[in-house]
């Protein structure tokens, strides 16, 4: 609810680059606060001079392919192979119309995942391959098939720093192939043949999701995010920690908690509505 009451701009694209705002930029914004981070692994507080808390980002480090499948376990190594079993395989593909075709039904298979509204549901194949466009030449795209079919894709977006994996999706109906780990795999191989040393997938976050990105060897990255108030609004949510919205004041161990106690309750309303289903 503070969120929507206390306008907080970021830099566009401040996964991609290093950016540290001019006073004729925060000029021209409309929003109470500017916020911007020290992009990993630049990780020493730089401008001490302005107000800074700590985030994070879900980092791993490349060595070698055979490194990482070393410290991956047992279980994750297992679910790898379980997709090279049940006959998925993954390739680096040319991000051409069929390619786009087959990412615009990943996209529109459901309109929630992970329990929430899906951003990319009901995009058209137009809209898709034009969100690409920007980012195609600094890219590399990866494909999971099956029988012939994309059943998964993942995005690698390269940096100055890091490669990004700004995307990875699939097919829900293909699950239990394991195409999400077989294109982790994947990533970690062409990563390392690159000599790209790190790769970043978002911020290390809770329940299932953090679990998955944990198991496939990334972990918890801190760096440092700074915070400009631009109004008296802004300032007086700084000094109250307002910016943070109703979510971001609890405490970062209970809202794993609650994230976890979410995802059982969802579970078991699906029980649920199955056992009414089959008439018990």
């Amino acid at each position: 609810m503070m969120r929507k009451i206390i306008k907080i701009a970021y830099p566009k694209d401040e996964w991609i680059r290093d950016f540290y705002p001019t006073r004729e930029y925060l000029e021209s914004l409309d929003a109470d606060i500017f916020s911007f981070w020290q992009r990993f692994p630049d990780t020493k507080p730089r401008y001490r001079d302005l107000y800074m808390e700590w985030d994070n980002v879900a980092v791993l480090e490349v060595k070698s392919f055979e490194d990482w499948w070393k410290k991956i376990g047992k279980k994750t190594r297992n679910m790898v192979r379980k997709a090279e079993k049940k006959g998925v395989m993954t390739r680096i593909v040319k991000p051409d119309d069929r390619f786009f075709m087959g990412v615009t039904q990943i996209y529109n298979e459901k309109p929630f995942r992970q329990g929430k509204p899906f951003r990319h549901y009901g995009k058209s194949f137009r809209q898709v391959k034009s969100d690409f466009t920007l980012t195609l030449n600094q890219s590399t795209f990866l494909g999971a098939y099956f029988n012939g079919k994309l059943i998964g894709f993942a995005q690698l977006l390269h940096t100055d720093k890091y490669t990004l994996l700004s995307q990875i999706l699939s097919l829900e109906t293909y699950r239990e192939k394991a195409p999400m780990n077989a294109l982790i795999a994947k990533s970690v191989e062409v990563c390392a043949e690159k000599n790209i040393r790190y790769i970043v997938y978002g911020k290390m976050s809770a329940g299932g999701l953090g679990d998955f990105k944990r198991h496939n060897g990334f972990q918890k990255k801190l760096v440092p995010r700074y915070y400009i108030p631009l109004s008296t609004k802004g300032k007086v949510a700084l000094t109250l920690g307002l910016h943070k919205g109703l979510v971001g004041s609890i405490p970062e161990k209970l809202r794993d908690r609650l994230v976890r106690l979410r995802a059982k309750f969802r579970m078991i309303a699906v029980v649920g509505e199955v056992a009414k289903w089959l008439g018990f």
